[in-house]
């Protein structure tokens, strides 16, 4: 079950500190991350990238409120081995953490549709209904505030189903949550300025997803009780944006 670190939030109030801190596992933890990576790459036959992703440090609140991210960076490995192996992972206190992050976003049109994505079953994550993201990587695109974190996943819309910033209104955050693997994921929505009918010829989806889903919001809401694998992000927007 994934914790939550911070509840609903404005992207307008959140602050960023790059702290630089490089992530340092502690010895034994190291040596199951660098196992666990090893046998990764054997079995996707070298095709996973060691990048450099941000990794989160703490959370804590400013004066007035405001959230505030403290942000340092890890390799991909660590992202990698939290995954699968987080039985381990847990074993240490939060500071100890790979905490890797990631950000999702459910879209929404003016007429209430609501745009997921599937993955394909040969993907590392497997054939789930999920939101478009990715992670938060340094080596693509710099964070030095919540602009940056916003533009990111807005990257991720053009990239994965070419869904430009023009058709966007505006972004709420729904949550940072630590998963189940030991991830961070901050999960939003995003509510777009057209109707599904003019927005949906300009959608196209590359190959991280096999197809694109358009839902009505009794639909969505409805997904934890049928027969099908929902990611984190989709359980935590339903959870926690409609209750």
């Amino acid at each position: 079950m994934s914790q939550t670190l911070l509840g609903k939030f404005n992207f307008s109030d959140l602050k960023v500190i790059e702290t630089k801190k490089v992530y340092t596992p502690p010895a034994d933890l190291a040596q199951k991350i660098e196992k666990t990576w090893q046998e990764g790459l054997i079995k996707y036959n070298n095709q996973i990238w060691n990048g450099v992703n941000y990794r989160l440090d703490k959370i804590e609140t400013s004066a007035d409120s405001s959230p505030i991210l403290h942000i340092g960076i890890t390799e991909f490995k660590a992202n990698f081995a939290s995954g699968r192996i987080p039985e381990e992972v847990l074993k240490y206190p939060f500071e100890l953490r790979p905490n890797t992050m990631g950000i999702g976003g459910l879209i929404v049109t003016t007429d209430q549709k609501f745009i997921l994505g599937q993955t394909p079953s040969s993907s590392i994550h497997g054939q789930k209904l999920d939101l478009f993201g990715g992670g938060l990587n340094q080596d693509e695109f710099e964070i030095h505030n919540a602009q940056d974190i916003l533009s990111t996943l807005y990257k991720e819309y053009k990239e994965e189903i070419n869904l430009s910033e023009e058709f966007i209104e505006h972004t709420e955050g729904v949550g940072i949550y630590e998963t189940p693997t030991c991830r961070i994921i901050i999960v939003a929505i995003t509510f777009l300025n057209q109707t599904l009918e003019q927005i949906k010829q300009t959608l196209k989806m590359n190959d991280e997803h096999e197809q694109i889903l358009i839902i009505d919001k009794s639909q969505l809401l409805d997904l934890p009780n049928q027969s099908v694998q929902l990611t984190n992000g989709i359980r935590l927007v339903i959870q926690d944006y409609f209750s």
